[in-house]
């Protein structure tokens, strides 16, 4: 479950765009140095992905931490949207 303090990184991330916050605390999460001109996101499928999980699936910044936010107000554990790997 992401407590408000993850959500406070989450917020920090999208304000600074610095891949350290999210480093930090997600570690199966890694944040590509440049958006993948050729994979769209598959949630939103207009943006460019620019966030890669350990399962190998990539999304934008915006639309992962909106589904984060959206699994901790159901108490849900974090994983992945696609194949549910869990984070």
């Amino acid at each position: 479950i992401i407590s408000y303090e993850f959500m406070n990184v989450f917020d920090c991330y999208l304000e600074t765009m610095n891949s350290q916050v999210l480093n930090d605390e997600f570690k199966k999460i890694k944040i590509m140095d440049k958006p993948d001109q050729n994979e769209i996101c598959p949630i939103c499928c207009s943006s460019h992905s620019n966030l890669k999980l350990e399962c190998n699936h990539k999304f934008c910044d915006k639309c992962l931490i909106k589904y984060f936010a959206i699994q901790e107000r159901n108490n849900n554990t974090l994983n992945c949207p696609l194949c549910r790997f869990k984070l």
